[in-house]
C-alpha cells in the first residue's frame, strides 16, 4: 500500500483535497514526517479533522 500512496503523492503538483481511510493516513505520517512505524500504527486518527500536509517543509498535522 505504501508504494501506491507514494506514487500518488509524487503525482500531486497543486493543492489537493483527498478523502481516504486511516491506513493511508498512517502511511503518510511515516512518509512525510518520518514518524516511527509503531507510533504511526497506533496513533489516533480522528474522524472529524483534516490532515494538512506540506511536503516541501515535511510537515503533517491535524487542523
Amino acid at each position: 500500500m505504501s508504494w501506491r500512496i507514494a506514487s500518488w503523492l509524487n503525482s500531486v503538483d497543486k493543492p489537493t483535497v483527498c478523502v481516504t481511510h486511516g491506513g493511508v493516513i498512517r502511511s503518510l505520517f511515516k512518509m512525510i514526517a518520518d514518524v516511527p512505524k509503531h507510533e504511526a500504527a497506533e496513533g489516533d486518527i480522528p474522524q472529524d479533522r483534516i490532515l494538512k500536509i506540506d511536503r516541501a517543509e515535511r510537515l503533517i498535522g491535524w487542523i
